[in-house]
């Protein structure tokens, strides 16, 4: 499979692939596979709420979609508002009580940022302003940190504290009053194509997973230091647009992507020294 979405509550780690509606589930202590009911949408971003796996938007058919599916005794059912913008492909994170949904595609790249509030009865999606479009964007927290990457062409990217995401109080909705696009830090440049890179986190700290270089996959694992990247380690394989999931603070799943002979199907671990 090649890089789509994927998540983990701990004790399962879920993908779906690039440009499908199969979701897949690996019991990570016993290395099981097991595919699990496909999604009503194509290209949903996967992300852990309260213990339950959502789908967050993605493609119906030939229309984009706004709707939120959630996995429930091996059925998709439809009990999250839909958001404000339809869009597949979406970055999705989960943060204490609220789901963010960041960019994604409309048939053009989009730059809406949301974020639900579940917190009390009333589940209301928000606006956060709009960063520049980002082409197949991801997200993932390291530490304090929400970063912010784009997928395609060289690698551009951001950094957001999560100190500076406003409280949301349960009693009190309207219009939030914080534009995430002011608190943004740009990442400093990445030399290999970031079409073919895997974001993920390791000891709190963001690590970018093989990629590509003059045309071919390569193994290296670079980790963000001081305000560079630093080579800390190599994959038994190398690949490109693989999926990557931390299973621990210390632990990142790797699966799939684009090897030296084509498909990459296979499963490693990379874990910090």
């Amino acid at each position: 499979m090649t890089r789509g979405s994927a998540t983990s509550d701990g004790q399962f780690a879920y993908f779906t692939p690039s440009g499908t509606n199969l979701v897949y589930r690996y019991k990570l202590r016993a290395e099981i596979w097991e595919r699990l009911p496909s999604c009503p949408q194509r290209d949903s971003g996967l992300a852990i709420v309260n213990g339950e796996l959502l789908a967050v938007g993605g493609k119906y058919v030939s229309y984009y979609a706004n709707k939120i599916f959630t996995l429930r005794q091996m059925k998709w059912v439809e009990e999250y508002p839909p958001m404000i913008t339809a869009r597949s492909c979406p970055a999705v994170v989960s943060i204490s009580d609220c789901i963010v949904a960041i960019g994604g595609y409309a048939g053009i790249w989009i730059s809406s940022v949301e974020l639900l509030n579940l917190r009390g009865e009333l589940w209301e999606w928000l606006e956060m302003g709009d960063l520049r479009p980002l082409r197949n964007p991801s997200a993932l927290i390291c530490g304090e940190e929400l970063y912010i990457i784009e997928s395609d062409s060289y690698l551009q990217g951001y950094s957001f504290s999560l100190k500076n995401l406003p409280y949301i109080s349960s009693s009190v909705y309207g219009h939030l009053q914080y534009d995430i696009s002011y608190s943004l830090r740009p990442l400093p440049h990445f030399s290999l194509k970031a079409n073919s890179v895997t974001a993920a986190s390791l000891r709190g700290k963001l690590v970018l997973i093989g990629g590509e270089r003059l045309g071919s996959p390569v193994s290296t694992i670079h980790q963000l230091q001081g305000g560079q990247w630093v080579e800390i380690g190599n994959m038994r394989n190398a690949r490109k647009n693989c999926l990557a999931i931390n299973i621990s603070e210390e632990k990142i799943l790797i699966v799939g992507g684009v090897g030296r002979r084509g498909v990459e199907n296979s499963v490693e671990e990379c874990s910090s020294s």
